[in-house]
């Protein structure tokens, strides 16, 4: 789970960071002639089903794991990620007992500040080999709800993302090489 997220989660913070900007109405003048569409697989193989620990399923000790981490990292509901390596719960009580030292720490938050950064100065470069425009996106978010709505999730999603990078990347740098 942990290299699912570790691999995922970039691609996924390029799209929050690329997607936010356009939404408040930024350009995205990405490349669009020589962009390659990748037909293969992004992601790690896997062995186990993507399951996630809902909170109304796990265990107290769990659900204690839960609250420590929304009261830590502020946060309003446990994200997709720690729901899914809660499927080991002894394990994932001691790797967030692990980061928790760190992630209140100021290093951390200017990592996670500096992975925030570098991903708004990395979106707009990216290929863009189907012409995505502000009207466009925004008219198709439209679709779904009213910007007003779109736009706030958008922001939390972005801004969420690079302290959960860090953080996966501290879980998969507790566990030995090969494992």
């Amino acid at each position: 789970m942990i290299e699912i997220f570790s691999h995922g989660n970039f691609p996924y913070l390029m799209i929050a960071s690329l997607t936010r900007s356009v939404l408040l109405g930024g350009a995205f003048d990405g490349r669009s002639d020589d962009a390659p569409l990748f037909e293969g697989r992004h992601a790690p193989d896997v062995s186990q089903p993507f399951l996630l620990m809902e909170r109304h399923h796990a265990d107290a000790p769990t659900q204690a794991v839960y609250d420590d981490i929304m009261a830590t990292l502020g946060l309003l509901f446990v994200n997709t990620d720690y729901r899914a390596l809660a499927r080991w719960p002894s394990y994932f009580a001691l790797a967030w007992s692990d980061l928790k030292v760190s992630a209140v720490t100021a290093p951390h938050r200017a990592l996670s500040e500096s992975v925030y950064t570098r991903a708004l100065e990395l979106a707009g470069g990216l290929p863009n080999p189907g012409c995505l425009n502000t009207e466009a996106l925004q008219e198709a978010a439209e679709k779904d709800a009213p910007l007003a709505e779109i736009r706030p999730v958008t922001e939390l999603f972005h801004y969420l993302l690079p302290e959960l990078v860090v953080n996966v990347a501290f879980f998969r740098a507790q566990l030995p090489r090969g494992a």
